[in-house]
């Protein structure tokens, strides 16, 4: 019985995400291999791992690394793989010290899921030495058997550092299709106090600067000068430590430009389902996106996308069919294709028509297949 460890290296924040490892797991387990997943704590529901218990899986916890360089999280999980005669390493968030233990532990295939960009593109600022180094990021790419890069922005920043193609296959995130929407554009316009003559840009993430809010903000108020009707509607947390700053650079831009009225922060939301319905057109105006998975709820949804070129954007927005593409920091193009949106109904109704999730992007069932199969190529049971 071959046997798989998940360093998943987080905990389970969810019911959502707990269905989300139910599927994940469920193939596995059909093609008999013993699986373990390293977690970083309990969820606060404990019942929620009974479900992923009663599959077979068995949980382990380790905490976060203080450090890219932590050796004693490398030697407990050494002795990890040790323990459970491991085939297979799967790494999510976590890598370097998780591989460094794998690796002395002669683990047969280590996987690394690698989901974001790497530091300087996410904070939008010049690489430094350091940066072009990136000690951490280039070992955990000689210590994988392969990596798995959510989107070809992510395979391009690692071919970059001269990681070889070879070892890089593109996984993108997967995304459950057919979820029906419960709620009406009435009703949602009517929660966040929208006429049905408005047109409304919405935008989800948070309130850091790799979100590129500043920029979206410069280019909605250029655009709301030439057409009164704009509205936009920022969905995401603003009261973290980590962003009031960026919150009060973004209140001191919509103060001297005027448009207090025509800008709503709602905050976090579980259910995106409800603003995304409200909108009209949605803007992604990220500095930098490992895949952007709000890309695909709007699409989903039927809204004509605006983005900038990050992610996944550049695979699944068609340039002058379903959306366009803007460079990162462009307010001036962004803004310019708002109003091209904005100023033609007959525009927004064909975008709306072409936004289609493509078929490249698996639903999670299809995924999890996709990647069982893996496991069961990369040691040897079926051929690459």
């Amino acid at each position: 019985m071959p046997t798989v460890i998940r360093y998943f290296g987080s905990y389970l924040k969810s019911p959502r995400m707990v269905e989300q490892n139910i599927i994940f797991y469920k193939p596995i387990i059909a093609l008999n291999w013993k699986v373990c997943m390293v977690l970083e704590r309990p969820p606060e529901n404990k019942e929620w791992l009974d479900r992923i218990k009663e599959l077979g899986v068995e949980i382990e916890y380790m905490p976060r690394p203080k450090r890219n360089f932590d050796l004693l999280l490398a030697y407990k999980v050494f002795k990890l793989c040790r323990k459970y005669r491991t085939d297979v390493i799967h790494c999510e968030n976590m890598h370097t010290s998780p591989l460094i233990g794998a690796f002395f532990a002669r683990t047969k295939v280590r996987l690394w899921t690698k989901r974001s960009m790497n530091l300087a593109t996410e904070l939008g600022r010049k690489p430094t030495l350091r940066d072009k180094v990136a000690v951490s990021t280039r070992l955990s790419a000689f210590l994988s058997t392969k990596i798995l890069a959510v989107s070809n922005k992510v395979k391009e920043e690692l071919l970059s550092l001269s990681v070889p193609d070879k070892k890089v296959l593109v996984y993108c995130n997967p995304f459950t299709r057919g979820r029906e929407n419960p709620h009406t554009r009435e009703g949602s316009r009517e929660k966040y106090g929208y006429k049905d003559s408005d047109i409304v840009l919405v935008s989800i993430g948070h309130t850091v600067h790799v979100k590129g809010w500043d920029v979206l903000l410069e280019a909605f108020s250029a655009a709301h000068k030439k057409n009164k009707s704009l509205k936009l509607l920022f969905v995401g947390s603003f009261t973290d430590d980590h962003e009031k700053e960026t919150y009060i650079e973004l209140k001191k831009i919509i103060d001297k430009s005027g448009i207090s009225e025509n800008v709503k922060f709602i905050g976090y939301m579980y259910d995106i389902q409800l603003p995304l319905k409200a909108a009209d057109i949605f803007v992604l105006s990220s500095r930098a996106e490992g895949f952007g998975n709000v890309i695909l709820e709007a699409l989903s949804e039927k809204l004509p996308c605006i983005s900038t070129d990050v992610g996944i954007a550049s695979q699944v927005i068609k340039e002058g069919k379903n959306g366009y593409i803007v460079n990162v920091n462009n307010k001036k193009n962004m803004s310019e294709k708002i109003l091209q949106l904005v100023n033609s109904k007959e525009l927004r109704g064909e975008f709306s028509k072409n936004a289609v999730v493509p078929d490249f992007i698996l639903d999670s069932p299809q995924y999890a297949e996709r990647n069982a199969k893996l496991y069961q190529q990369l040691i040897g049971h079926e051929e690459v």
